[in-house]
């Protein structure tokens, strides 16, 4: 492939030139072109900033394809200033060279969202770089494609390569992009030009975003060296699997008392549910549902006891109205067992609310969904599926039944087709939270196998191929970088193993299978006996993630 000149390459001049008519037009000729920018913050609301650059790109009519998850640094060159936010967007664009792309991404910079710059890697409100346009080498004084630095950054390279898939090759040094990241987190950081150059994700809190410490929801997702947290069931229903009727039409007191014992014994999030899910039921109209829930978050969000005031809040519902009238709330995560099937509406609600968002993996309703559990090798030429393991680019599930592997495959394909609609109605990937969904159209040895392979989903990728009548699109969605929610507790498949027939004897079964979770490193796990599994998740995290 020959590089991109022009009559102001580096070597020629150290005045910027524009490119001449020729080659503008070289760009604008082809209907549609493809980038990715890179973006970074460290001062202000950096999850505002962030969003407001992409609000002005689609603005300008540059489309955000996909993002990769959101990840916090420490700075690089100039270390003495707070830690960034950063990740990298696809976009899709017509008509634009990559001077006039960068043109329109300097003046979100400084016009839209007001960086000042102080001096070179200095602090800033918003930074936008571009890495890559088209497979063009592009070479001038104020812009080099592809980005020049991106190779020595993490921070850069790791969310770009959620982006692309295993086989697309560097335009210069004709390597695959995941082999380049491979090098680079094989070998220990420069301390003289960063702290460190490990990476958090983080997943952004709305009520949080002025302080991001005080979100819980960040992340290793190479190391998996960060606290297993765990999320306190609480049903307000007359008809759950385990505990119909606790908390159903209870006064605001008893839940404040039980919302504070399960605070105390050790659940960061509460999961309110006012739907029961168990296969088989009959779920009740929507205004039923936020007659139950929704008193119950207000209770929790008006106490005087700042421990519940303060809480994280996850409305377990498929349903678009009740997440929305729960977030207004004050809800902080929505948990879709439907993964947005059941009500499609709802994606627009985690867009506009920018919250957490659970998306479990089911298939037909409670009431059929125990006969679906059939899972198949992918037999559609436009789906390409790829295990990734950042840290080794030649990883594979070794010796593991094809059975096994249908169902890692065909679960988390389904997931990701999900989410790829997600995507087309503004929900970001640093949103989602994965969930397999076990006891959701599983048996009971594919739920063993869900809890032994959990670590396999986070490794996960495809390409989807989009025919148009003249061209073909490819839509790439990497699993890397999203965190994973398990929820065994106390779950049908524990009994049958245990002979245990009633679901409340089941605390030990569930927190051997809360132990398998966290070897196999699972970020969160719902339950119900807070108290007995946080001694698991203590002894988990001290075996399998060294912290005591």
């Amino acid at each position: 492939m020959e590089p991109v000149t022009t009559h102001n390459s580096l070597t020629e001049s150290t005045k910027f030139n524009l490119p001449t008519s020729n080659e503008d037009s070289d760009f604008t000729k082809k209907n549609n072109h493809i980038a990715y920018i890179a973006f970074g913050s460290n001062e202000g609301n950096q999850t505002r900033n962030i969003n407001e650059a992409l609000h002005y790109l689609e603005k300008a009519k540059i489309n955000i394809v996909s993002t990769s998850s959101l990840y916090i640094s420490k700075p690089m060159y100039y270390k003495d200033q707070p830690d960034f936010f950063n990740g990298v967007v696809k976009v899709s664009f017509k008509d634009l060279s990559p001077y006039d792309l960068w043109k329109k991404c300097k003046e979100i910079e400084y016009k839209h969202v007001n960086r000042v710059k102080k001096f070179d890697n200095g602090p800033r409100s918003i930074d936008l770089d571009i890495l890559l346009y088209d497979d063009i080498i592009f070479n001038t004084n104020d812009l080099i494609i592809p980005h020049k630095s991106m190779l020595e950054r993490s921070f850069v390279l790791q969310p770009l390569c959620e982006l692309l898939s295993p086989d697309i090759l560097h335009p210069v040094s004709a390597e695959p992009f995941h082999h380049h990241l491979a090098q680079l987190l094989a070998v220990e950081s420069n301390e003289t030009l960063q702290e460190s150059s490990n990476l958090l994700q983080i997943i952004p809190v709305p009520r949080l975003e002025l302080d991001y410490n005080k979100n819980p929801l960040k992340f290793d997702q190479l190391k998996y060296n960060q606290q297993t947290l765990i999320m306190g069931i609480l049903n307000i229903t007359p008809d759950s699997f385990s505990d119909g009727g606790d908390n159903f039409n209870v006064s605001a007191a008893e839940i404040e008392a039980t919302v504070l014992r399960l605070i105390e014994e050790g659940a960061t999030i509460l999961d309110i549910g006012g739907v029961s899910t168990r296969p088989g039921s009959v779920a009740p109209s929507e205004e039923e549902e936020l007659k139950r829930v929704l008193p119950v978050v207000k209770t929790i969000r008006e106490s005087k006891n700042e421990k519940l005031s303060t809480c994280l809040i996850s409305i377990d519902t498929y349903r678009a109205k009740v997440a929305q009238k729960c977030l207004e709330a004050g809800a902080d995560i929505i948990n879709d067992i439907s993964m947005g099937l059941y009500d499609p509406q709802i994606f627009d609600v985690v867009a506009k609310y920018q919250c957490p968002y659970i998306m479990n993996h089911t298939r037909g309703t409670p009431e059929i969904m125990s006969t679906l559990t059939n899972y198949e090798s992918n037999t559609n030429e436009d789906i390409i599926e790829y295990m990734v393991d950042p840290l080794n680019p030649s990883y594979k599930i070794e010796n593991c039944d094809p059975q096994v592997i249908n169902l890692i495959n065909g679960i988390s394909r389904e997931l990701g087709l999900q989410i790829l609609k997600s995507f087309t109605r503004g929900v970001r990937k640093w949103q989602i939270i994965l969930d397999p969904g076990i006891g959701f159209a599983k048996n009971l040895s594919q739920n063993l196998s869900i809890i032994k392979h959990a670590s396999s989903f986070k490794k996960y990728s495809m390409v989807v191929n989009e025919r148009g009548e003249e061209d073909v699109e490819h839509f790439y969605l990497s699993f890397n970088g999203l965190a994973s929610l398990l929820g065994p507790s106390r779950k049908k498949f524990l009994g049958t193993i245990c002979n245990e027939p009633v679901a409340r004897d089941r605390v030990i079964s569930t927190g051997a299978a809360i132990m398998a979770c966290i070897q196999q490193s699972t970020d969160i796990v719902r339950v119900h006996d807070v108290k007995e599994m946080k001694k698991v998740v203590q002894m988990g995290n001290a075996i399998y993630k060294n912290i005591y």
